[in-house]
């Protein structure tokens, strides 16, 4: 690989980083991968191509997920030193669509025109929706700074904008090529044409943002609200507390200071509709009966609930049999308890991949959750546990069964960077982009936060501290979304076209070589 090689290599991550959250430079975006197009075509095989994909997948993951080896240290108890020892060899796999991308770009590398720049991003938006991605991110999450732009995820989601990022960067990789060396009619028409329909593309996006956003914020001006208060109480690893006080010590110091931190709203002079705390912050299976300690503090807690006449829902756990399961629990003035069971494990955290073996089991309960108030009749919320935010099906379906907003139980205490944190409150906040309902997000150890339908997010609370915070939640109604109903269709749909163009390359092939040898 030559020096300018390498650059461009560098250049590309750093641009790709720069536009990922938590920098969100998401002009970047549409060009961020350009430099990497010229690295391609320089390979002298489709193997080097292959593999200066798999170096730019080390580069960009270095560069964003830097503060993953030390998660696998804190989740998984690996030493410092093997987690930065894994982490390259995860890193050369962790972007898979650039490896193979690179190689039908290589291929196409002496065509300029304007099919070829369609092709490739419609390639690279096809294999970004096939691959098996822990994180479930893509190049269109970084314009999600942009108000404008984000709005079109409700049509399509997150790869529409993957789609036109691409497209654009393909054609001002061709605008650099046409006029930075000789003089090439043909690349210079291809790269005028590139720009104008690159043009109308974002002209689309950002009229159709900016009138869906004014639409959306004038219904949930007119909307009713749902007063919730979110604790965060700034412990994430419950392990720790009893380590150092013992088991039971741990335990009830843990939820004394939930406790505490509640009582500053529930009794204030208008005390919330109902309380959140976030994943795993109830660190027994309530309602297990396990032993007489475990019934105890579980009477405290629905003593609480009782005194204060105010809901609560609370990330713990549940038991059947020998099953356990990481759960969200509801549990009304009443006595009442409902629970929704977490369905999207974490691979590798809480199971297995291709292996099957899992550390809690899944669903098995409704995907909603009816939240009483006082006055008034019960409020329909979706519950999401921590992973299943990344997945557009799981809050569509909470929704499609009557959900008028979206409640997030996290713990991402086990990422020891806001980069992460950062990350994984934008990735949240493309569901209410998608479905048009308000999420209210409680977190351990931050970011909690109020997020609109339109993506806004409403003063996130602090990192690592602990706080109580209040939130008016807009209760929306709309009408279901495209991409409620369709799912991620640009991925399926950049990938049939692919292949068209594909069978009408190989078709055109064929059809000259029979002419060429004179066949009828």
């Amino acid at each position: 690989m030559t020096r300018r090689s390498a650059a461009g290599l560098v250049a590309a991550a750093v641009l790709f980083a720069a536009a990922a959250a938590p920098l969100g430079v998401s002009p970047l975006a549409v060009v961020a991968l350009a430099p990497l197009i010229g690295v391609v075509g320089e390979a002298r095989s489709w193997r080097a191509a292959a593999g200066r994909g798999a170096l730019a997948s080390l580069a960009i993951t270095l560069l964003v997920f830097y503060w993953l080896p030390g998660s696998v240290h804190a989740f998984f108890g690996l030493s410092t030193a093997w987690s930065w020892l894994v982490f390259p060899l995860y890193g050369l796999v962790a972007q898979p669509q650039l490896i193979v991308w690179a190689v039908l770009r290589w291929a196409q590398r002496h065509d300029r025109s304007v099919t070829v720049m369609v092709a490739s991003a419609a390639a690279y938006t096809a294999l970004d929706w096939l691959a098996p991605k822990l994180f479930h991110d893509t190049l269109g999450v970084a314009l999600f700074s942009d108000g404008w732009a984000i709005q079109v995820v409700d049509l399509g989601g997150i790869y529409l904008l993957t789609f036109a990022a691409m497209f654009t960067t393909e054609v001002a990789y061709g605008a650099v090529v046409a006029w930075r060396g000789k003089p090439d009619a043909v690349a210079r028409r291809s790269a005028w044409r590139g720009g104008l329909a690159a043009a109308v593309v974002w002209a689309a996006i950002l009229a159709y943002g900016g009138v869906r956003r004014a639409q959306v914020t004038a219904a949930i001006a007119a909307a009713p609200t749902l007063n919730v208060g979110v604790i965060q109480a700034n412990i994430g690893n419950i392990e720790k507390e009893m380590a150092l006080h013992g088991d039971l010590d741990g335990i009830v110091g843990t939820l004394r200071r939930y406790g505490e931190l509640s009582d500053r709203l529930a009794t204030s002079a208008h005390p919330p509709d109902v309380l959140l705390w976030p994943e795993t912050a109830y660190p027994l299976a309530y309602g297990a009966h396990r032993s007489p300690t475990d019934d105890g503090i579980d009477d405290e807690l629905a003593t609480y609930v009782r005194q204060r006449k105010l809901p609560l829902l609370f990330g713990g756990y549940d038991r059947t049999g020998e099953v356990e399961f990481n759960s969200a629990v509801l549990l009304a003035p009443s006595g009442d308890v409902t629970r929704y069971h977490k369905r999207i494990l974490i691979p590798f955290g809480e199971y297995l991949p291709l292996v099957g073996r899992a550390r809690f089991g899944t669903g098995g309960t409704p995907r909603v959750l009816d939240i009483p108030r006082a006055s008034g009749p019960a409020i329909r919320i979706a519950p999401i546990i921590c992973y299943e935010a990344l997945f557009t099906s799981h809050a569509a379906a909470g929704v499609a069964d009557g959900a008028r907003a979206l409640v997030n139980l996290t713990n991402d205490s086990w990422f020891v960077s806001s980069a992460e944190k950062r990350l994984h409150l934008v990735m949240a906040a493309l569901r209410s982009i998608e479905t048009r309902r308000a999420q209210v997000r409680a977190t351990n150890t931050g970011i909690s936060a109020l997020i609109l339908p339109t993506g806004e997010l409403v003063d996130p609370g602090p990192e690592d501290e602990a706080t109580a915070l209040r939130y008016d939640v807009p209760l929306l109604e709309l009408d279901a979304t495209p991409v409620m109903r369709w799912g991620n269709w640009p991925g399926p749909a950049s990938l049939v076209l692919v292949l068209g163009l594909a069978l009408r390359a190989w078709l055109g092939a064929l059809r000259r070589r029979r002419a060429g040898r004179g066949t009828p």
